[in-house]
């Protein structure tokens, strides 16, 4: 086991003491437990067979309110909620768990929303959540074992053991078989995503992907009757977004309900094999809408509408380069500080090529990303600064003083990283967002600038770099970690064609097959004469990572690697 003999000796530790109050603050608001039953009209709303369903209700917190006819999450199910960034998703997901304000409210005498009955050994039904927001953001000195222990003594503690009364034979009995099942699951889990080799690190040193598998882990060891999942598949490298869906049938044959909401459309296609609930806005209203038909029927039922975020095409402001440049150049051995990549070869790279970096979570991409953008600086065995080069780089975190700040700072951030001596005003990065309807068909006015960066979605904020990078002259490459990350399909496919559009060179990491496919098939209007992608593999072993370029497509080979992740997370049993 993961956290058997030495490795327990954190689980140990919190025996008899109390959890960590910050992690405790976190596991509470993420994991809720409701009293069986409901508001309005009980005997309607029951007839769904639900464990949370609502009827006829509306959920107030957006403007204008949701108007909500039937909802419903089925034991043993697995549905996906989908709908344009911005249209109520999370919210859906806040009323489901009655948090942030948002909830079912019911008109009249019709409507109703009801919680039914835990599929385990407790009284109230559990509903567990992964959210897109940072769970583990204020206990970032714990080490991830430390979490998975505490996590697991308090979810063990919530189902008491005492042997001395008689008359509670049979919960005990129940008690004692959940708390092998929780220790099994932490072990089981963490060795199916290759947990082991960071469970000694900080939180705050774990790559995005790490840090998602230990929340996934701890929500999935509070054995949840309804499992609510935020955007999972933003930071998880293919591999893991394959095990991930194919361990749902483990969960789904238990009675568990899965609902899941994600911009990877792949992933889409296998989570929503029992139905869509759909979050749709247009000038009329909003309203949720419920379909047991499959993911991939429902988007072709053409009855539908599509909500896009932008119409038109990113313009990239172009500059002369000579067919053959070097835009990327490193030394023999390349050795990248905080990181598992000690002396390894990193081809240069030429104008106008595009490049993927593959490989799963932990292997240093990231890092990699970062010091190719950074130049060499006092390291002498990193990359070189070229002269005149520009790259622009979007991590997949921007840095918390941009996160918190205007979207006037936020273009201001971008410009500086990107060209320091530019003398490109906000109001271009303005017209930019108004000549592609930003929001909508709304027009982006001046005085957004003023707004916070955190009221725009994740997809919008990733859009919006775009746009800030379009507005800059003389962009060499585009260093891109994660780029469609809480992208909706159509937003996808506008960042796509910029990508291609994009004449300079692209050094991209990404889970998203259908960026993969769609650049295999054509880089797009590249300087030189590129035709095709190539695909550096980060293979780490014994805590080193190696590069290797392949002469798969980045495509074909993760088509490969889906598919064994697959085969050994089918095999998965608990």
């Amino acid at each position: 086991m993961v956290l058997a003999s030495r490795e327990m000796e954190g689980m140990e530790q919190y025996l008899e003491g109390e959890i960590n109050p910050e992690l405790k603050r976190a596991l509470d608001l993420h994991i809720v437990d409701k009293e069986p039953g409901g508001k309005g009209n009980v005997e309607k709303t029951r007839s769904l067979g639900a464990m949370v369903g609502a009827v006829n209700s509306e959920i107030n917190r957006c403007d204008p309110a949701m108007k909500v006819d039937r909802l419903a999450l089925e034991a043993g199910k697995s549905v996906v909620v989908i709908g344009p960034n911005g249209s109520g998703k999370t919210t859906i997901f806040d009323a489901l768990m009655e948090i942030r304000n948002a909830d079912f409210e019911t008109k009249g005498g019709a409507g109703g929303m009801i919680y039914g009955k835990s599929e385990r050994s407790r009284e109230k039904l559990r509903i567990a959540r992964l959210n897109q927001e940072e769970i583990l953001g204020q206990i970032g000195d714990m080490k991830a074992r430390d979490v998975l222990a505490q996590s697991a003594e308090y979810f063990k503690k919530q189902l008491p053991i005492n042997w001395e009364d008689v008359d509670l034979f049979e919960q005990n009995t129940a008690n004692e078989e959940a708390h092998r099942r929780i220790e099994e699951l932490i072990s089981k889990v963490a060795s199916l995503f290759n947990m082991e080799e960071f469970l000694d690190r900080k939180v705050n040193q774990l790559s995005g992907g790490e840090r998602t598998k230990v929340v996934l882990l701890t929500v999935l060891a509070s054995e949840p009757d309804v499992l609510l999942l935020d955007e999972p598949t933003n930071h998880l490298d293919m591999v893991s977004i394959a095990k991930l869906t194919a361990l749902f049938d483990v969960y789904k044959k238990a009675g568990t309900s899965i609902a899941s909401i994600s911009h990877v459309d792949w992933f889409l296609r296998g989570a929503g094999s029992d139905g869509v609930i759909e979050a749709a806005a247009d000038e009329k209203g909003r309203e949720v809408r419920q379909s047991t038909t499959t993911y991939e029927k429902y988007l072709k039922d053409r009855s539908r509408k599509n909500f896009s975020v932008i119409s038109g095409d990113i313009e990239w402001r172009k500059k002369k380069w000579t067919h053959g440049e070097s835009v990327i150049s490193a030394p023999e051995w390349l050795t990248v500080p905080n990181s598992p990549l000690k002396k390894v070869k990193f081809p240069s790279v030429q104008a106008g090529e595009v490049v993927f970096l593959s490989g799963e979570n932990g292997t240093g991409k990231t890092k990699l990303m970062e010091a190719l953008v950074e130049g060499r600086g006092k390291n002498l065995q990193s990359f070189d600064k070229l002269k005149g080069i520009n790259f622009a780089y979007m991590p997949q975190f921007w840095p918390e003083e941009i996160a918190s700040g205007t979207l006037d700072d936020f273009f201001s951030w971008v410009k500086e990283s990107v060209d320091p001596h530019s003398n490109v005003q906000p109001g271009r990065f303005s017209q930019e967002a108004r000549d592609l309807s930003f929001g909508g068909g709304k027009k982006f006015e001046a005085s957004w600038l003023k707004r916070k960066l955190s009221t725009f979605s994740g997809g919008e904020q990733r859009l919006l770099w775009f746009l800030a990078v379009s507005s800059v002259e003389n962009v060499d490459v585009l260093v891109l970690d994660e780029p469609t990350n809480h992208m909706d399909r159509q937003l996808q496919a506008r960042i796509t064609k910029a990508m291609q559009n994009f004449p300079g060179a692209l050094v991209i990491s990404t889970h998203d097959v259908d960026l993969m496919k769609a650049l295999s098939l054509d880089v797009g209007k590249k300087v030189g004469s590129t035709v095709k992608p190539r695909n550096l593999v980060l293979t780490k072993q014994k805590g080193l990572t190696s590069i290797a370029e392949v002469k798969e497509s980045p495509f074909a080979y993760a088509e490969k690697a889906r598919e064994d992740a697959a085969k050994k997370a089918r095999n998965f049993k608990l």
